[in-house]
């Protein structure tokens, strides 16, 4: 636990970035066939999340949410999308990109400038990156698209999407 994160003051999440549950972004009724790297039984999405970070190739991990004993599954990044599938059982939990707030639920009303078929938040935070007029994108929670999308002014309600929105740090961050 790093407690030397400094963040943007406009940040109002009531949790730090670094090192956390938080720093995992969940998709409800997704999950990732094959890609394992351990298995935890009785475990919660926070004691989940810190063993994913003692893992340098851990990317997210899986929940069974259907069972007494939970269960979560450390992986690692997909190589292709076609291993992100829809299961009613587990929600999986994907890294955060570092620069962007996370809006659940939500969608900007931004031009679409680009779309991508992804396999985690991150692919699509650094397409994202990559584009000079991108300042945010969101994903669809159902099949992983991505589209990146300049400037909108408005959010707006969205039950299948995530959005993010890039945000500038003074300092370091982590």
């Amino acid at each position: 636990p790093n407690d030397k994160c400094k963040l943007d003051v406009r940040d109002t999440r009531k949790y730090k970035l670094c090192n956390g549950y938080n720093d995992y972004v969940p998709f409800d009724n997704i999950d990732i066939n094959d890609y394992s790297l351990k298995t935890i039984s009785n475990s919660n999405a926070n004691e989940c999340s810190q063993e994913c970070y003692k893992n340098r190739l851990c990317n997210g991990f899986v929940i069974d949410q259907n069972t007494k004993n939970s269960r979560c599954v450390l992986k690692k990044s997909p190589k292709t999308s076609k291993s992100i599938k829809q299961n009613f059982d587990k929600i999986t939990y994907l890294k955060n990109p570092l620069n962007y707030s996370v809006h659940l639920n939500k969608d900007t009303n931004g031009d679409i400038l680009e779309e991508h078929n992804i396999k985690s938040p991150t692919d699509c935070g650094n397409l994202c990156d990559n584009n000079d007029s991108c300042s945010s994108f969101s994903i669809n929670k159902i099949d992983m698209s991505c589209k990146l999308k300049n400037s909108g002014n408005r959010i707006n309600s969205n039950k299948n999407n995530i959005l993010f929105k890039k945000k500038y740090y003074n300092g370091n961050l982590c």
